[in-house]
């Protein structure tokens, strides 16, 4: 029987020495350059559970539509763990998925393997909190552009002092997530924060603590620090 060829995903790998490196579908400039409204979320999470010796981080971001939440890519970085996450959202595509449909899948979970919540379930949860509104994100290609406009945002860095101290945005103003509810008011009101964190977690918690106490143009760099080290052009204190 004839069939339809419905075209491929371009599913992805290559090793770099211990690293590996993937994707499927499309990146976020491939999804707004062909006309779509998209977005992207980006988690650093462990390949497995932390407290199991070996644990990798791995670096997942997952392009979505707005505001429909379809998948429409997916790319993963780290020393483990990259293929498999890439594999089952090449599946997500192909289906059709939201990122709402894949923040229940149950994927399978041992220690050794993987975390009770997968790092693909963290980043649609992401995901979904920023379509609704919840916690705001913004590409770190975008916050970094942000950067040279007329009237830039607060970079608000929210690390700890010893994660500050290593290595950190020249332009960004140091206020660790435990000080936060006792410093906000330090920070102005009538200007946008964007906010760096070390993968995501973090900024969501800090975005949330500003939410709540009047701050309204706030937003989370997608991916944290892990996403913005590597955008060119920054102006990085080491």
């Amino acid at each position: 029987q004839p069939m339809k060829y419905k075209g491929a995903a371009g599913t992805s790998v290559v090793k770099i020495f211990n690293e590996t490196a993937a994707s499927t579908g499309l990146s976020l400039a491939a999804a707004r350059k062909a006309g779509l409204k998209a977005q992207e979320a980006t988690v650093l999470k462990a390949h497995h559970s932390t407290y199991y010796p070996g644990d990798k981080d791995l670096l997942l971001t997952l392009v979505y539509e707005e505001p429909t939440g379809r998948l429409l890519g997916a790319q993963a970085y780290g020393e483990a763990g990259v293929d498999k996450r890439i594999d089952a959202a090449a599946v997500a595509i192909q289906a059709g998925m939201t990122v709402s449909d894949l923040a229940e899948m149950d994927f399978a979970y041992a220690p050794p393997y993987s975390s009770a919540n997968d790092p693909l379930n963290m980043a649609a949860y992401t995901a979904e909190n920023a379509l609704s509104g919840y916690s705001p994100l913004i590409s770190a290609t975008e916050a970094a552009q942000a950067l040279k406009g007329p009237q830039a945002p607060v970079f608000l860095d929210v690390r700890t002092y010893g994660e500050y101290a290593k290595v950190h945005l020249a332009e960004a103003v140091h206020l660790p997530l435990d000080e936060i509810r006792d410093r906000f008011e330090e920070l102005p009101r009538n200007t946008p924060v964007r906010i760096i964190s070390c993968g995501g977690y973090e900024g969501h918690i800090a975005c949330r603590i500003l939410l709540q106490n009047g701050y309204t143009d706030v937003m989370n760099i997608s991916g944290g620090w892990a996403a913005l080290r590597l955008v060119d052009g920054l102006n990085i204190v080491a």
